[in-house]
């Protein structure tokens, strides 16, 4: 599991360049609240909104990392501190056998060793799992302004128009507000196929970490299934293993779900586009809103590695499969087993 959480943190180390320049874009003009959509209060509001929640969610995983951390140091070293006989000595993230630990000093370096390794991987996963999340929430929040744009398209290029009467003039809208739709219209599409184009470079850089982190977690849930197979569910040890469990699985449910949630608003902007209030308005704004309709056909789905999809099907078949086979385990290993 130190090399699978390791190698995440050194793939991510060589992308650096790539993350760097990938956050640069995101906190673009465009990505920010925009006066040139009408409602630059709003858009900051939501934004706001995404940044104090990622904040709660950081400390979230932060806590739960830590106490998953903490628990085993502190019960290995109670084990040490109040037995002199090795056989009660326990190491936290199990046993090395090349190593003869039945002594002082052998077992405290070793101890120290195996602590400071997990502490190294746990002060720079963290940090790692949470840029994947807050980048997959922010095109979440993208998405909803780009909703919310869309929504009050019409009516804001009407109301930018002075002394204008809401009437049908042929096949045409009077010039001046036409100029103001098709601007808004243009500025959308353009929006839009910004936000396309930053989600494809969120899966070119992340693609690699995030199907580590599927393999880190599927290994992982599989050890932890079969170690409280053999538990008694009376056990202390059972809730320390559920405890690991869900701090394991807690960045891949954050991460479907968002991706879950990038998928769905992004199939939505067609809905929304067909949603306006366009009866009546100029056919050249009409053809322009059929462009959006058909682009927005196309979801925006992240892939892990390009293999594996990021969504709550995959989540829901991690759990259903995990418990599958904690049954199993579980009736193989009961005393009643013939």
């Amino acid at each position: 599991m130190v090399v699978l959480d390791g190698s995440i943190i050194i793939y991510t180390y060589f992308i650096r360049n790539k993350l760097g320049r990938l956050i640069n874009k995101l906190e673009g003009d465009i990505f920010l609240g925009n006066e040139s959509r009408g409602a630059r209060n709003e858009e900051t509001i939501m934004l706001n909104a995404w940044f104090s929640f990622h904040k709660k969610q950081g400390i979230t995983l932060f806590v739960i990392s830590m106490i998953t951390v903490l628990v085993p140091m502190t019960f290995s070293l109670r084990k040490r501190l109040i037995s002199s006989d090795y056989h009660d000595w326990k190491l936290a993230w199990g046993s090395i056998t090349f190593i003869n630990v039945t002594y002082s000093p052998n077992f405290e370096l070793v101890w120290l060793y195996q602590n400071l390794v997990i502490f190294y991987i746990f002060i720079n996963m963290v940090p790692t799992i949470l840029i994947m999340i807050g980048v997959l929430a922010l095109l979440t929040v993208q998405l909803k302004m780009l909703h919310a744009y869309l929504q009050r398209l019409v009516g804001l290029s009407t109301k930018e128009v002075k002394n204008y009467e809401n009437k049908l003039m042929s096949f045409h809208q009077p010039s001046e507000v036409w100029s103001r739709l098709h601007f808004h219209m243009e500025n959308a599409i353009l929006y839009h196929l910004n936000i396309t184009n930053i989600a494809k470079e969120v899966e070119a850089v992340f693609h690699g970490p995030f199907l580590i982190m599927f393999m880190t977690t599927l290994i992982l849930i599989c050890l932890e299934v079969y170690r409280a197979s053999l538990v008694s569910i009376t056990d202390a040890r059972l809730l320390l293993i559920f405890v690991e469990t869900i701090t394991a699985f807690f960045p891949v449910l954050m991460v479907c779900y968002y991706g879950e949630e990038l998928a769905f608003n992004s199939s939505q902007v067609s809905n929304v586009a067909f949603g306006m209030d366009f009866v009546g308005v100029d056919k050249r704004f009409q053809k322009n809103l059929i462009l959006i309709i058909r682009r927005s056909q196309n979801v925006i789905r992240m892939k892990a590695g390009g293999l594996v999809e990021i969504s709550m099907d995959t989540m829901v078949w991690i759990l259903r499969t995990s418990f599958s086979a904690y049954m199993m385990l579980r009736t193989l290993n009961s005393p009643d087993q013939v």
